[in-house]
């Protein structure tokens, strides 16, 4: 079930049901899969909004909502940022920061295909109880954030995900940009390579060899101690969800706070999305930011990061 046209027709009917449910009227909504659909919805006094855009979401949609206004610490700042790294882990949303409002807004796509009305309003009702509890001032609930993993996706007959990527990669090593690859150890099945591009690396793990998820990381450096309220909210509002479609964003990585930007790319599409793009793309933006925070990069102001511990966090 991989043709646009039936995503789109199936969050037609899944906001409908939602909407017919709660005695509301339903919504009007487009079958056009070159469209953008939103709804807004009110789940325990907190409004969500509800959207899907074929090219972008793929067979995901997105929920989203305000949870109040941005704090001016710097720990609690980082605390949000920390909690970003663990939830987006587990594919579970991130939080992000929205300029024009001076919000905290969470964003999280939820797989179409898991989205009957049960599980929605499942999800938002979670959602809601942390919003309140943010906007209380009391502390967040990590465990209260929902997971929904999605079903496997049915590749066509013949399909070989983890020749594609070897593929890729194969073109990717042989182009002028790219300094080294390097393949890293990993857990039994999945494959983990380091791609060295200028003085920053990215990281590709591919978990299992049938999977069409791959996950990019990359780590920026140190949160710096300079002005760090500005540095963290500018983080933020690159993770916010209409900057990132509800995919991944930033984190900070314990105990020293490491910054790191995570992107999972769902194929076996990825191929003609261009995967060599977004490498170089996270690179430049890693030594662009390491560049006004810190000034030049020096190894002592990277941290390693352990590759068994990163592929688990990637299954």
């Amino acid at each position: 079930m991989d043709d646009p046209d039936r995503w789109q027709s199936l969050f037609v009917q899944r906001m409908r049901a939602l909407f017919e449910a709660n005695g509301q009227p339903a919504p009007e909504l487009s079958h056009d899969d070159e469209a953008a659909d939103a709804v807004g919805f009110t789940m325990d006094g907190v409004d969500f909004e509800i959207s899907f855009h074929a090219p972008l979401h793929r067979d995901h949609l997105l929920l989203e909502c305000e949870f109040g206004a941005a704090p001016k610490d710097e720990w609690a700042l980082r605390k949000l940022l920390r909690l970003n790294r663990r939830l987006q882990s587990s594919g579970r949303g991130s939080f992000g920061w929205r300029r024009e409002a001076d919000a905290i807004t969470f964003g999280v796509r939820l797989p179409l295909a898991r989205c009957e009305k049960d599980m929605v309003e499942a999800v938002m009702a979670a959602i809601a109880q942390q919003a309140h509890h943010w906007r209380a001032g009391r502390r967040l609930d990590e465990a209260a954030f929902l997971a929904v993993e999605p079903p496997e996706l049915s590749l066509p007959v013949g399909t070989d995900v983890r020749s594609q990527l070897i593929r890729v990669l194969q073109e990717l090593c042989a182009d002028d940009r790219v300094d080294g690859v390097e393949e890293l150890e990993a857990q039994p099945q999945a494959r983990a390579l380091r791609i060295s591009v200028g003085n920053a690396d990215v990281y590709v793990v591919h978990a299992e060899p049938g999977s069409p998820r791959i996950t990019l990381e990359c780590e920026y450096g140190a949160a710096p101690i300079d002005q760090p309220v500005e540095v963290l909210l500018g983080l933020l509002a690159s993770t916010d969800s209409h900057a990132t479609g509800g995919a991944d964003g930033f984190g900070l990585e314990g105990p020293a706070d490491l910054v790191v930007y995570r992107s999972t790319c769902i194929g076996p599409d990825w191929a003609s999305r261009g995967l060599l793009t977004e490498i170089l793309d996270i690179a430049r933006s890693s030594t662009e930011w390491f560049d006004a925070c810190w000034g030049s990069r020096t190894a002592s102001q990277l941290q390693a990061c352990a590759v068994d511990g990163l592929v688990d966090v990637f299954n």
